[in-house]
Parts: C-alpha cells; sequence; structure tokens
C-alpha cells in the first residue's frame, strides 16, 4: 500500500477528537471523504501531510513516516480550495518559489499542465479567477510528480464547467500515473461519483463508511425499486444511522 494509517489519533482542547483510525490507499486509488461540517476532514489531511503531530499512531508513505519532512512530503502533493496566496506574483515566479523546496521537481510537468488550462505564465497570481487559481494550484500540486495527492474541498464555490475541467484533468493525470494515489474531500458527493472509486465518511471524528463507490453507470437500467442509491443518499444514511446510535 502506498500510503497506510495505523491507530492515528488527534485529541483537541475543544473536546473534539479525531480516531483512531485504521485505513490505508493503494496506488492507483482515488478516496472521497465526506462528512458533515467538523467531523475532521480537514484534520485528517493535515494529519496525512506531516503538518499536525498525532497523539497516537503513524502515517506511512512509501514505507517512510510523513513526520520525516523531507523523506515523506516531497512525495506529497496538496490542494485546497484557497491554494495560492502570492498574489503579487507572477506565475512563473511562483513555480520557481515552489520549485526550491522540491528536488524531484519537473518543469516540463507544471508547463505542459498550464497549457492545457490555457494558463499564462507571466500572469500575475492577483489577477486570475478562482477557477484558475484552482487550475494553477493543481499544476503546482502535480510538477513535483507526487505519489499521494491531497485534495481538501479543491472544487467547493467554482462554477459548473470549472468544477468538471479540474475535475476531468484530474481524473486524466491519475488515469496516466497508476503509481499516484488520490484522497478528496468534498461536500459536493457528485464530483466524488465523478471521479473517485471508492468513499470514506467521517462523522464525529470516526470512520463510520469504507466502502467503494457505486457509479451512476452501474445505476442505469435498473428499476425505482432495485435502484443503487446515489453517493449523497449513503452519506445521509450513514450519518442519520451515526446518530441513532
Amino acid at each position: 500500500m502506498h500510503c497506510v494509517i495505523q491507530n492515528l489519533s488527534k485529541s483537541y482542547s475543544a473536546g473534539f477528537t479525531l480516531g483512531p483510525i485504521d485505513m490505508s490507499i493503494g496506488p492507483g486509488e482515488i478516496v472521497g471523504l465526506l462528512g458533515s461540517n467538523g467531523a475532521g476532514k480537514t484534520s485528517l489531511i493535515r494529519l496525512l501531510l506531516g503538518v499536525l503531530k498525532p497523539d497516537t499512531g503513524a502515517v506511512h508513505l512509501m514505507g517512510v513516516n510523513v513526520r520525516d519532512q523531507y523523506l515523506a512530503r516531497r512525495w506529497i502533493g496538496y490542494l485546497d480550495e484557497e491554494p495560492i496566496h502570492y498574489d503579487w506574483m507572477k506565475i512563473k515566479w511562483l513555480a520557481r518559489f515552489y520549485s526550491s523546496y522540491y528536488p524531484n521537481w519537473d518543469n516540463s510537468q507544471f508547463t505542459n499542465q498550464l497549457e492545457a488550462f490555457s494558463l499564462d505564465q507571466s500572469t500575475k497570481v492577483g489577477h486570475l479567477s478562482k477557477g484558475n487559481k484552482i487550475r494553477l494550484g493543481f499544476a503546482l500540486a502535480l510538477a513535483h510528480s507526487p505519489r499521494l495527492l491531497l485534495l481538501d474541498e479543491p472544487t467547493s464555490g467554482l462554477d459548473p464547467m470549472a468544477r468538471v475541467e479540474i475535475l476531468d484533468a484530474m481524473a486524466h493525470y491519475t488515469d496516466t500515473h497508476s503509481e499516484v494515489s488520490v484522497l478528496f474531500s468534498s461536500h459536493i458527493t457528485t464530483d466524488l461519483e465523478r471521479i473517485c472509486n471508492r468513499a470514506v465518511i467521517l462523522e464525529h471524528g470516526r470512520v463510520i463508511s469504507d466502502d467503494q463507490i457505486k457509479t451512476a453507470s452501474r445505476r442505469e437500467g435498473t428499476s425505482h425499486l432495485t435502484r443503487t442509491p446515489t453517493l449523497e443518499e449513503e452519506l445521509l444514511n450513514a450519518l442519520a444511522s451515526a446518530q441513532i446510535q
């Protein structure tokens, strides 16, 4: 397994505790991470990044503990809904800045992704729309050929066309790089259904469901009485069951 999470937990002074969590993400898997606000999705992603220190357990990426920042984070790509904050920089300057942190930076990969998104390297970051900032963030996240891609609600607030373009680019990248594992958190279940093959649902800091996603194409042709539930329906059912327990 590319990414192995063992007995991972993190407690906060406000009383919230994430975990303990045990799960793994294999190469080629795109795992959707769902849950209500405050369920622990962002905390889990930050633990996987090595930004947060766990109280117990560990996260290993390609056999290396992610707390070993140099060895592990060079293999991690990260993107959230507010990825770029250097508005005064031109894209080409930002790329030079980022590349200094990654010994495996591939400028041709970065340039190719920019061209696919029709982004001009001479443009200042502050002149980009939110959708183009996400496109740029995606290009930056892929430029060092990560083995684990962590996406924290990157399509939130985007218009449908921008979301589809970014999701399709992500699907194309993972289709052509079978060694990559992805963890993708979102409240937009249709986005996850579009590209993910597995869904993990968190509630109150615990994993309450971890199943393969039954895509829309697999639901086609079934009767109303026997059709497979959508991912949104599965999420609501799982959250309702957790509240009853």
